[in-house]
């Protein structure tokens, strides 16, 4: 079978919907195969639906390599253009995406002006659909700035807000989610300003009415989700909750959807799990995107889950193997994940993950140290891993524990390090730690013997693309037990690097470093292996 078959696509999608990331991924690599093997163009109607199953599924790394495949044989495509910029702007890649975005207008601005007039229609559409990434690419920078009344990051929120605009007034009617984003930045710059959690301005206000009066109360996906950003925009917090209740169950709910409505709720509404109205959404919301297929979940590890103003059956319905999980146990997840760090040059920017590590595993000498375990390609005082692998110097790495209170950057220095080729770890003593956060227990006792085996849930906790925290607790057995690896079907990313695998009960059972495509599973060192390697050092 080829990918010329249009069943090739449908294996795509099963392997998706099932959750088989690793089995997808392959066929995937067989694609982009298939397509440099044909130095030909793919059929547009084809390549489109495949880009859109790997950004409605969240494969944004596979996205952005089979658009820029595709583009290759076909430069021509706007649609296989469209969706690559959209990779790269969910891989935090802005500039890049800006500079795409604004040759890709100029480009779709002259095919306006060509003379047939069902191209001129889908010209304009798509015009309005780069206008509008352009406004993400701005709002992200607004957002990743932090504005704060007295530096209100003035030029990424007019930009956004003028290219938002722009696109919502060429046709208000089907250009809806472009003024929703507009309500959005709009909304959020004034609560800013006002230092008022309720302001709203005349401007928003004006769309948001205007939105409500045009969309049904029924409908898709996004139909549905700009009503709610509407209603929460106007202080209609019950009308709110309705509509996302609703939206939960669209015939076309995606991760990609749900996902980026989850985030456009926290960065720009500023909604917590710990008041309302984001008391009551937010965890419906992770719940539903828990139940859809790839098991990876967003979370905020400062929420006291025990608090939650939700039905814990529903709750007990995700956790588990087959059955029930108490509550207790996603607490303790939560608790695991505040100790997991980000690591990059900036402390906007992330290129791995790292995690707090108790210094009295190694040497009576590190305990009560502050110590985190990372891997090597991702930060190594040796040049030769540093030029080869790209990775950040001790002294360069900029280290964050994002869910904590206080996630100021954090710099370190390098006690041990094992080549990527070996075991792939990075021992580093951190200048403090936040107050608050502990390193997570061992699977075992000392001397007890390493107690993984086969079949057994492995789930992993990190910062996918340099992102947000995500956890992986669905499709994630392990395959495969070595001398020092594990290997393991649980679901990572590229920025999962570094990332701490725990057993069935949040205890460290490995540390995350890489993907086995001959094995088709993911890879990790074993704890006690790099335990063994550090004490030898020290000594």
């Amino acid at each position: 079978m080829t990918w010329t078959d249009e069943e090739s696509p449908n294996q795509l999608e099963e392997y998706l919907d099932s959750g088989r990331l690793d089995a997808a991924r392959g066929l995937v690599r067989e694609f982009i195969e298939d397509v440099r093997g044909m130095a030909r163009p793919v059929e547009e109607e084809l390549a489109d639906r495949i880009l859109k199953l790997l950004r409605n599924y969240t494969l944004f790394e596979e996205l952005e390599e089979v658009a820029s495949c595709l583009f290759k044989f076909n430069p021509e495509s706007m649609r296989t253009q469209i969706q690559y910029a959209q990779a790269l702007i969910e891989k935090g890649k802005l500039t890049q995406a800006i500079e795409k975005l604004l040759a890709m207008r100029k480009e779709v601005e002259a095919r306006c002006r060509i003379a047939d007039p069902g191209l001129i229609e889908q010209a304009e559409e798509q015009k309005a659909e780069v206008i509008g990434l352009l406004g993400r690419c701005y709002k992200q920078l607004y957002v990743d700035a932090r504005p704060t009344a007295s530096e209100p990051r003035r030029y990424d929120l007019q930009q956004a807000v003028k290219f938002y605009k722009e696109a919502y007034a060429a046709d208000p009617q089907s250009n809806y989610w472009h003024g929703v984003n507009l309500i959005a930045l709009l909304t959020h710059s004034e609560r800013i300003r006002a230092q008022n959690c309720y302001a709203l301005s005349d401007e928003a206000a004006s769309i948001a009415e205007s939105l409500l009066e045009a969309l049904g109360k029924e409908g898709l996906y996004w139909e549905v989700a700009s009503r709610m950003e509407a209603h929460l925009a106007n202080g209609q917090n019950k009308q709110a909750l309705d509509s996302c209740r609703a939206l939960l169950e669209t015939s076309d709910l995606s991760r990609f959807a749900l996902r980026s409505t989850i985030r456009q709720l926290e960065e720009l509404y500023s909604l917590s799990q710990e008041t309302p109205p984001g008391q009551s959404m937010l965890p419906l919301m992770r719940i539903r995107l828990a139940q859809l297929p790839g098991g990876r979940l967003e979370v905020d590890p400062t929420q006291d889950l025990t608090q939650l103003n939700c039905n814990r059956k529903e709750l007990q319905k995700v956790w588990g193997d087959t059955s029930y999980r108490p509550i207790e146990w996603l607490d303790d997840a939560l608790g695991r994940a505040r100790a997991v760090a980000r690591i990059g040059p900036s402390i906007h920017v992330g290129e791995g993950t790292g995690f707090l590590v108790d210094g009295a595993w190694f040497s009576e000498d590190l305990a009560g140290r502050p110590l985190l375990l990372t891997n090597a390609h991702i930060c190594s005082p040796v040049p030769e891993v540093q030029d080869v692998y790209e990775a950040l110097s001790p002294e360069g790495a900029v280290i964050c524990f994002l869910a904590s209170d206080d996630p100021r950057e954090i710099n370190g220095h390098a006690l041990f390090t094992s080549h990527p080729r070996e075991l792939d770890a990075t021992l580093l003593e951190l200048d403090w730690v936040p107050k608050g956060i502990t390193a997570p227990s061992l699977t075992a006792p000392e001397g007890a013997g390493f107690p993984i085996k086969p079949k057994d849930r492995l789930s992993i906790i990190g910062h996918p693309h340099g992102g947000s925290m995500q956890i992986a607790i669905e499709d994630n057995r392990a395959e495969e037990i070595g001398e020092k690896y594990l290997w393991y079907r649980t679901p990572t990313d590229p920025g999962s690097s570094g990332s701490p695998v725990f057993d069935e009960n949040w205890r460290l059972a490995g540390l995350h470093h890489s993907s086995r495509k001959s094995r088709r599973a993911n890879e990790g060192i074993r704890i006690d292996r790099i335990l063994n390697a550090v004490r030898e050092h020290l000594s």
